[in-house]
């Protein structure tokens, strides 16, 4: 039997339990000493599976909560958040249908310095998820902002227009990117889909400091020209 996220309340307390006991199991539940940023208290998928009672979309679901708490720890830390790649990996794992965390990965990963697993993980949403714009959008950013890649940038922008559903500025990016003599306006334009369609308030804080960053570049780009 198949279970929808709406579908899952009555297993959170079960599946809560069930993912303490298997972070006990591996010694990290009880300890009072904080865990070095490369460790994660979250088991593997397969280790989850084994104890998640066939509710594997339920467990995925508070895992993105564990996840979420952990990005919004590690924010304004000087160190990198290296669990998350581990974390992201195994939610995927669990429930690979879900498209939200592949976009969400995909723009975060590349400012703990992992774009390479950034793209991975980009190139894995696109075989499970067909319906989802943001997830060949994001990589496209990837590419753009990360690799100095415009040919796969490029790439990427067409296939999130191609996507049913997508929006109208994100169906004229393969039109528009490229064609602009001003980089920085172009850039200003992408982060404006990203600050505009996303529903999460880190992603969309993230899009408006790059935006007013960039806007500050243009100001002074003009003041010296």
């Amino acid at each position: 039997m198949s279970y929808t996220r709406n579908q899952i309340s009555f297993s959170v307390i079960t599946i809560t339990a069930i993912l303490g006991a298997v972070v006990s199991q591996v010694g990290y539940a009880r300890t009072k000493t904080p865990l070095p940023e490369t460790v994660s208290t979250i088991p593997s998928a397969s280790a989850v599976r084994a104890v998640d009672l066939g509710l594997d979309t339920a467990a995925a679901s508070l895992v993105w909560l564990k996840i979420n708490q952990g990005v919004y720890t590690w924010l304004g830390k000087d160190a990198p958040y290296e669990r998350f790649s581990n974390e992201i990996q195994t939610l995927t794992d669990l429930d690979p249908k879900w498209a939200y965390p592949y976009s969400f990965g995909v723009l975060l990963l590349p400012g703990l310095g992992q774009k390479e697993l950034a793209v991975k993980l980009g190139e894995k949403g696109l075989e499970n998820v067909k319906d989802d714009w943001r997830i060949p959008y994001y990589m496209a950013i990837v590419y753009h902002s990360s690799f100095k890649d415009r040919l796969n940038a490029a790439k990427y922008f067409a296939v999130a227009a191609m996507v049913p559903g997508a929006p109208e500025n994100v169906k004229k990016m393969p039109t528009i990117y490229g064609t602009s003599k001003n980089r920085v306006e172009e850039m200003i334009q992408i982060w404006q889909t990203v600050l505009e369609s996303s529903d999460n308030e880190l992603l969309k804080e993230q899009a408006q400091k790059y935006i007013l960053y960039l806007e500050e570049l243009q100001k002074r780009e003009k003041a010296v020209s």
